[in-house]
């Protein structure tokens, strides 16, 4: 072989080399890419019901707050009207009486 021959067979060599290289290197960042967004959904499933927890957590404590205050507010008339009842009922006895 001629050194001509023998450098046209190293660029070939070496192109193929370079392009096996660039190849392996795309199916490295196809697989990275497919990882991360794998990855980024899990995290993203994981927060989101999180959130839901949280927010399903705050909304159940809203309503025993809100449970709570309507049965204060229903004792608290409840207390008033039997107060007043007890207040006539004491006062018609007094009047029965005298």
């Amino acid at each position: 072989m001629s050194d001509d021959q023998v450098s046209a067979e190293l660029k070939k060599m070496t192109a193929f080399i370079r392009q096996e290289a660039l190849e392996k290197a795309k199916e490295i960042q196809i697989k990275a890419d497919e990882e991360f967004a794998i990855e980024k959904s899990k995290l993203v499933r994981q927060e989101t019901s999180s959130i839901d927890s949280v927010y399903a957590k705050k909304h159940k404590s809203a309503g025993m707050s809100q449970q709570i205050t309507r049965s204060t507010l229903a004792n608290k008339t409840r207390i008033k009207v039997l107060s007043k009842r007890q207040e006539l009922l004491d006062e018609l006895f007094e009047r029965a009486r005298g």
